[in-house]
């Protein structure tokens, strides 16, 4: 056989990248979806906490926002929580988890290249926060007075930005996350502190103290851009460019790190 012919013979053999993607993608998604709890838990929190300060707050109207209701205030807000929890906090968990069980270290020794795995579990994560956008807004036009969307684009790529970005950083953040145990505790503060001084729970005056150290980090970009993009304000364009950007930053120093420092097996091992 002749040189040309064993390589083409090989290359046929060799398995498609993309298509091993596909299907571990829709792996990821029946395992998504075969644990009820879980996946009611990730739209229930979120309906139930706009609900709640979307009710308590109702229609005073949010200082410096041109006229933007609190009901209105919540829908992105909320979006952004449920966002981060799907593709940041979810995500780092799982993949901490089956570290520590070994199946990240097993993986390895499968035909799927490492970002095709990667990929596959960003790709579900972001299924996820769509589907949770969609569920979120839906119940914003219908209850609480926000506009229908007439600019759908803005928010298509806030939310495509904004759940890569934290996908990378809840495979960055993994790194630093001992064992499974540590996780939770160690994510939920993290997370928790951050949407707090973002203003997603309560807004927070933006000449605050609280305000401009939240301007250093992710969050905040992203509830200001989604806000732009979903509740219409006089004067406020809906392409938030300069937030997006900083999301975006963010989420490519999470990748970096997370391509140079990801751990595939337990220190335990």
């Amino acid at each position: 056989m002749s040189e040309s012919a064993a390589r083409e013979a090989s290359r046929r053999r060799a398995p498609n990248e993309f298509g091993l993607l596909v299907t571990q993608t829709t792996y990821e998604q029946r395992i998504y979806w075969r644990n009820p709890t879980s996946a009611v838990f990730t739209f229930a929190l979120p309906l139930a906490f706009l609900f709640i300060f979307a009710s308590s707050f109702g229609s005073h109207k949010v200082p410096n926002l041109n006229g933007v209701i609190y009901e209105q205030y919540y829908v992105p807000t909320i979006l952004t929580y449920g966002l981060i929890a799907a593709c940041f906090s979810n995500l780092a968990i799982t993949m901490v988890f089956r570290r520590d069980q070994g199946i990240l270290k097993r993986v390895r020794g499968t035909p799927i290249p490492a970002w095709g795995y990667l990929g596959a579990s960003i790709l579900n994560s972001t299924f996820v926060s769509f589907l949770l956008a969609a569920v979120t807004i839906t119940v914003g036009v219908t209850l609480f007075h926000v506009p229908a969307p007439d600019k759908v684009l803005p928010i298509v790529v806030d939310l495509v930005v904004g759940a890569i970005s934290f996908c990378a950083l809840g495979l960055a953040v993994t790194v630093v996350i001992p064992n499974a145990d540590a996780a939770p505790p160690v994510l939920n503060i993290v997370m928790l502190v951050l949407l707090f001084i973002s203003g997603t729970f309560f807004y927070v005056n933006p000449n605050s103290t609280l305000a401009h150290i939240a301007n250093f980090f992710p969050i905040a970009h992203l509830v200001r851009a989604l806000l732009a993009a979903i509740v219409p304000q006089h004067g406020v364009p809906a392409w938030q460019w300069h937030n997006l950007l900083i999301v975006a930053i963010w989420g490519l120093v999470g990748l970096v790190f997370a391509v140079r420092r990801f751990r595939w097996e337990s220190a335990r091992t």
